[in-house]
């Protein structure tokens, strides 16, 4: 759905679209084996991305982003899950006695953990809430003469605010801390983003 979604939207990279087999199928059975199959994106990945790179990638992510967000699947919901529940289930831990080293270690932060997740529900988690990407990261994306041609490996959607995309890029490489003025700067020159 997500995929139709963005090919109806005249979306301007390539992604992923399944054909079908004479049957109007989208899997093919070849044996006992099932396939996606799916026309090929000229390009290639890239292991290390320059600030250029780093740009692109930004522009990518905001226009999915925009592309996305009216896409409302049928279990659409306003709110995610806030979380208010692991609080007792901290409390709960509280009064365990530790059987392993793990345990004891747990027991010990729980008090940080709580902070923690208390500073997490006093958010707005339910603020710009869409189809994530869930692995958008250079190894998903095709490059072709220094710019973006394609995006794919769309198994990990997820309804979510979109910071989890920008959270998933930014931890997928050790330079992330470089590049992390320079992707907010240009993705807010294609989409909103808020201070917070």
């Amino acid at each position: 759905g997500v995929l139709e979604h963005l090919h109806k939207k005249n979306f301007p990279y390539s992604i992923p679209q399944f054909m079908k087999n004479k049957k109007d199928e989208y899997i093919l059975k070849i044996g006992k084996s099932l396939f996606e199959a799916c026309p090929r994106i000229s390009g290639r990945k890239l292991v290390k991305l320059n600030d250029n790179g780093w740009k692109e990638m930004a522009k990518a992510m905001a226009l999915y982003h925009k592309f996305i967000k009216d896409f409302k699947p049928y279990w659409f919901t306003k709110s995610l899950d806030n979380y208010t529940w692991m609080l007792g289930m901290y409390k709960k831990m509280s009064k365990a006695k530790p059987l392993e080293k793990v345990d004891k270690l747990m027991l010990n932060y729980l008090g940080f953990f709580t902070k923690l997740l208390k500073r997490l529900i006093a958010m707005s988690l339910n603020r710009d809430l869409l189809i994530a990407h869930g692995d958008f990261n250079y190894s998903n994306i095709i490059f072709l003469n220094g710019k973006i041609n394609g995006i794919i490996d769309f198994e990990n959607l997820r309804y979510a605010p979109k910071t989890k995309d920008i959270a998933t890029i930014m931890n997928s490489t050790v330079s992330h801390g470089k590049h992390f003025n320079l992707f907010i700067q240009e993705y807010k020159k294609y989409n909103k983003l808020s201070k917070e």
